[in-house]
């Protein structure tokens, strides 16, 4: 029996996904796992199943379903030698909890710490890849022996999927990919008519998911998203990527359904800003402009009618000279939320009626006018307002 092989470091993951890798064939997986070395062996944990696996240096295996011990306390001993770690969750119930664990490992001597972990079953016998390379090969008779690497299944890209292809303005997409092989993913969005790049999302995890926003105010059209396996050669002159395997998800933006009415409105100009309340759903719109009315654009706030209805009137009774007490749901939203109030200033007109035309693009509002016909254009998304037309 060969020694087993400590102080290496698995892979640490940010997120903790739990992805299946959908290979040729069913006995191949990929799952979000966590891992732990002790004085004598190492605890695996599969996030998918809740399974554990103790590997001793003596060559047994011993397995705990989840159900073995989530039901569990968690009450190891008070005491250890110098250097060694407590294991918590469910490395802990297992260790605490069966006195044949704690004989066969030992005390940990590393943290814990998550990885992706290629798993093959091959009849009765299963082979756990780590990040390095290493194999446990897992036989059926409860042993276990390091096992050569595995044939990398091809090709380099295993899956790439989407919830959607037929978004619409303001909608998403979200996909999922799993490639391996290579040191990153890398995503595009294209257009394939123009051969223009839309977005761009390089350097992805190998296993992950990521949702992907098609912007209001697109034509209907025909996108690529294109999902590219990375390999990257660190050279002395710099870092070199290429390529290797491509996959691609044509997708299909559908025509948006634009509404336009005509609603009664008010509007008030403040110092840095301008608020518009709307009389078909009662929303107040808080536009702030940097300094001056008039300004390129800037950031916008909605306040829901169920969000000021109930608050208190206007608490602010000093107005400075030359301006202006907020009245109503302005003076609502203004006087009891202190980030408007800073950030706009005080109110310089009262209040002023008029009849608004506002814009909706597949339900989203999208823009609406201000009393001198202006159009200000409103993205949900980034939070930012826009002229567009010419201001005076």
């Amino acid at each position: 029996m060969k020694p087993l092989r400590l102080g290496f470091s698995l892979l640490v993951v940010v997120a903790a996904l739990a992805l299946a890798w959908p290979a040729a064939a069913q006995s191949d997986q990929v799952v979000y796992s966590t891992g732990q070395y002790f004085e004598n062996g190492v605890m695996l944990w599969r996030s998918d199943t809740g399974h554990i696996w103790v590997i001793a240096r003596n060559g047994q295996v011993l397995n705990f379903p989840a159900s073995s011990y989530s039901n569990l306390p968690d009450t190891p001993p008070l005491s250890g030698p110098v250097g060694g770690l407590r294991p918590i969750l469910g490395f802990g119930k297992v260790w605490s909890n069966f006195s044949q664990v704690r004989d066969l490992l030992g005390w940990a001597i590393y943290p814990e710490v998550g990885f992706f972990m290629r798993i093959r079953t091959d009849s009765d016998t299963q082979f756990l890849t780590q990040s390095n390379g290493i194999v446990y090969q897992i036989n059926p008779d409860g042993t276990w022996v390091y096992a050569d690497p595995p044939a990398v299944p091809s090709p380099y890209i295993i899956s790439f999927t989407a919830d959607t292809t037929t978004p619409s303005t303001g909608g998403t997409i979200t996909v999922n990919w799993a490639v391996h092989g290579v040191d990153a993913a890398q995503i595009e969005v294209i257009d394939p008519d123009t051969a223009r790049l839309i977005g761009k999302l390089p350097f992805l995890p190998l296993t992950g998911s990521q949702t992907i926003t098609i912007p209001l105010g697109m034509a209907a059209r025909t996108l690529n998203i294109t999902l590219s396996a990375v390999k990257i050669t660190v050279t002395s002159a710099g870092d070199i990527y290429d390529s290797v395997e491509q996959a691609t998800i044509v997708v299909e933006v559908a025509e948006p359904a634009i509404y336009e009415n005509s609603p009664g409105a008010t509007f008030q100009s403040f110092e840095r800003g301008f608020m518009i309340w709307c009389a078909d759903t009662l929303d107040i719109y808080v536009f702030l402009d940097f300094g001056r009315l008039g300004a390129s654009g800037g950031r916008f706030s909605v306040f829901p009618h169920s969000a000021y209805s109930t608050l208190p009137p206007n608490p602010f009774q000093a107005v400075p000279l030359g301006r202006v007490r907020p009245e109503f749901g302005f003076g609502q939203v203004w006087g009891n939320t202190p980030a408007v109030r800073e950030a706009l200033g005080w109110a310089t007109r009262p209040e002023q009626g008029y009849l608004a035309t506002a814009r909706t693009e597949n339900n989203v509002p999208v823009a609406i006018t201000v009393p001198d016909g202006s159009t200000v254009g409103l993205d949900l998304v980034s939070g930012r307002w826009s002229w567009l037309d010419t201001q005076p």
